[in-house]
């Protein structure tokens, strides 16, 4: 199917469809244009996957919103990359060291878990581009298992303000 113009119209009433995204029949940027021109709001009635750049109005959902909890690496330094996600966990296996985030977009904001393995006792010291209240890194929970969540917002391209929440396991 070949759509010369694509309109909220046609997305809503199902004229356009995963399908003709899938098979190339209907590109991301005619699909970013369609919607930035949109005159009238969008509904989608399904499970729907799909990337906007530059939303410059409302994104609105009715329904549960999320993004995936994305795992990362447990080494000597753990360099969180938020173009991956906003939220992430981590199980410590030794002392570490989270470093500053990378591909930080400001006004962007998540939580990261961090937790302690079965021995315990872990410590984890933060990048410069981390700032928590009182210019102070907090002193993470050290009993084996336990969580502690690391709550930030970024207000540049490279700083996170930051607070722990501190044993919620």
């Amino acid at each position: 199917m070949a759509l010369s113009r694509i309109t909220a119209n046609s997305i809503a009433d199902g004229t356009v469809v995963a399908a003709d995204i899938a098979d190339g029949s209907i590109t991301t940027a005619k699909i970013n244009f369609a919607i930035a021109n949109a005159t009238t709001a969008t509904t989608f009635t399904a499970n729907q996957t799909f990337t906007v750049a530059n939303v410059t109005n409302q994104l609105i959902s009715s329904g549960a919103a999320y993004q995936n909890i994305v795992r990362l690496t447990d080494d000597a330094t753990i360099t969180p990359n938020l173009a991956q996600t906003n939220n992430f966990v981590v199980t410590l296996g030794g002392n570490r060291i989270m470093a500053n985030a990378t591909s930080i977009t400001a006004g962007q904001s998540g939580v990261i878990f961090v937790q302690q393995d079965e021995t315990g006792s872990r410590t984890l010291a933060f990048g410069t581009g981390w700032r928590f209240p009182g210019n102070t890194a907090p002193t993470l929970t050290t009993t084996a298992n336990a969580v502690d969540m690391i709550v930030y917002t970024a207000w540049t391209s490279s700083n996170l303000a930051a607070q722990a929440v501190l044993n919620v396991s």
